[in-house]
């Protein structure tokens, strides 16, 4: 029995594809989004890779939706079929 993929690998490629899909407004947040997930991952690596996004640029806060929401840099990076760090490095 091996785990899901969710739950094993990072999820910040999830993170910024929920956010391309506007998933995340309907749901109140990645991180509901994600627990509405068949197989959730942990709430604490949804955490993580959401601040792994802001601290990259890619997610800020929008006050106005009191949701975190993509940055130009985090749109870019949505549609590049790599993970967000080698994508910032690519871009």
């Amino acid at each position: 029995y091996q785990l899901p993929e969710v739950r094993r690998v990072p999820l910040e490629q999830l993170v910024l594809r929920i956010h391309a899909a506007g998933m995340h407004r309907e749901a109140g947040g990645a991180m509901k989004a994600c627990a509405l997930l068949p197989e959730p991952p942990d709430p604490a690596a949804v955490a993580s890779s959401l601040e792994e996004l802001e601290s990259m640029g890619a997610l800020a806060w929008d006050v106005d939706a009191d949701l975190e929401g993509l940055t130009p840099l985090g749109s870019h990076l949505a549609s590049l079929p790599v993970e967000a760090r080698i994508g910032k490095l690519i871009l």
